[in-house]
Parts: C-alpha cells; structure tokens; sequence
C-alpha cells in the first residue's frame, strides 16, 4: 500500500508546525461524530433502562415465535437470546462505562485536535477500555459476543493504525 495515501502535499517544516494535516481532521471530526452518536444513544438508554423488563419480555417473545427446525439457526437464537439476556440484566452498567469511555475518546481527540500526543496514547487507552467492558459484561463462548468483539477490533484497529500514522504531526 503507498503511503502517498496518508501523506499530504504540504510541506510541514518548522512554519508549518503548528498546522494539524487534514486527513488528521477528517480523522478526528469521525471520532467526534462517534463521540456524539453513542453518548447520545447510551444517555437515551441510561434514562429508559426501567424498560428493560418489557424490553426482554417482549425479545423473548419473539424468540418463542421463531421456527425451531433447524439447528444452525436454533443455536444461534440461543446464543442471541442469551446475549440479549445479559446485555439487559447489565445495561445500565454497560451504558455508563460506555458512555465515561467515549467522553474520555472526544477528549482524546480533543487533545489530538490541538496537536498533542497524550491525546493519542489516550485514545489507545479507550479502545482496550472497549474491549474490557465487553470481557466483563457480556456471556464468555457465544456467538454474539464474538461477532462484537471482531466489529469492535475491526474498527478499533483502523482508526489506532490512521491516527498512529499521523502520530509525527503530534507534539509532546
């Protein structure tokens, strides 16, 4: 893969330090919008969480209606059932730390908006963050669990790699 990608046509000499890159914005303004997005759904969640009894009531419902002939899709459904199980006997947990973690992640980017390189090693912090809500609050060996925890490092992993390459535009 050619680094011309990541490289901008600037020239970034000493009277051009204090310039942030624009892939480095592009980056930080996708972080921001993340920020916005989970904070918003995780305080919406936080604030209704009295409805998780009626939210499972009504999951598990619709898991008695599904068609048991195949054993594929009847574990899977078990798998998903049991993940929808521990999710909301934990949401208000999970929404908190979620919602402390991604306050922390647009501080972070806040940090590397200004150009500073603590901002990065912070936003590192916030993805294992991620990664240890998900070891300590959802079922161990389940389907669903895996398939967020790949999501999760799929995303985590491509924006550590693009904010790492733009580490050198950040200063002490």
């Amino acid at each position: 893969m050619s680094e011309e990608i990541f490289e901008d046509d600037f020239n970034y000499n000493d009277n051009n330090e204090n310039q942030r890159p624009p892939f480095l914005t592009v980056l930080i303004i996708l972080t921001w919008i993340a920020v916005a997005m989970t904070t918003l759904s995780s305080v919406i969640s936080i604030t209704s969480s009295g409805n998780s009894a009626d939210q499972l009531e009504e999951s598990m419902a619709v898991f008695e209606q599904m068609p048991n002939d195949n054993p594929i899709l009847r574990e899977y459904m078990k798998d998903y059932k049991e993940y929808t199980i521990f999710i909301l006997d934990n949401i208000v947990s999970i929404n908190l730390f979620t919602l402390i973690f991604y306050l922390v992640e647009g501080f972070a980017a806040l940090l590397m908006f200004n150009l500073k390189k603590v901002g990065f090693w912070l936003y590192l912090g916030c993805q294992v963050a991620f990664f240890l809500i998900v070891f300590i609050y959802y079922p161990s060996e389940n389907a669903m669990t895996t398939l967020t925890m790949i999501s999760n490092l799929i995303f985590s992993t491509i924006f550590s790699i693009l904010y790492g390459v733009n580490l050198k535009y950040l200063r002490n």
